[in-house]
């Protein structure tokens, strides 16, 4: 007879949980590089009838480009990119994502992508307008009153740009 503590069951169903989860990624993700594959034609970029997203296609890594990123949220299906912020060197690939809120001057580079596993990314535009009315027409609570620190009106500052 094996006996199994309470801890031990709580363990073994966080190892299933987590492994859904990973599992449940991967279909995810592989059914976006699927379908982005097949929208974007073998083009670089494609726009999309949705508003603000637009498909994107390398075969080949790219060279360093100076672009001012939008506020904007940025999914690789494939593929991997880097994203140079001043002096700071972020890499995004499948297991990582890149939101920005502000506007940002940066230098981005496809690092990699071939003809057999092209780079395949999608970018949606926010728009700062329509996220208010969103919050607006949700009835959010409205936030508790908190001290403000140097750090809370430098985030506020950033928010309003």
């Amino acid at each position: 007879m094996v006996i199994i503590d309470k801890q031990e069951i709580q363990m073994f169903k966080n190892d299933i949980y987590k492994e859904f989860d990973n599992k449940s990624i991967d279909i995810t993700i592989e059914s976006l590089r699927n379908n982005i594959n097949r929208w974007t034609n073998k083009e670089d970029q494609s726009a999309t009838a949705i508003e603000g997203l637009s498909l994107h296609r390398l075969n080949e890594p790219s060279q360093p480009k100076s672009i001012m990123y939008e506020p904007r949220i940025c999914l690789i299906a494939q593929g991997a990119k880097q994203v140079m912020l001043g002096e700071e060197t972020y890499v995004y690939d499948t297991q990582h994502f890149l939101l920005t809120s502000v506007d940002l001057p940066t230098v981005v580079q496809v690092i990699t992508a071939s003809i057999e596993k092209p780079y395949l990314g999608l970018v949606f535009k926010i728009d700062h307008s329509e996220i208010s009315q969103l919050m607006v027409d949700s009835n959010l609570p409205s936030p508790r009153p908190r001290k403000l620190s140097r750090e809370w009106q430098l985030e506020r500052l950033l928010c309003q740009c």
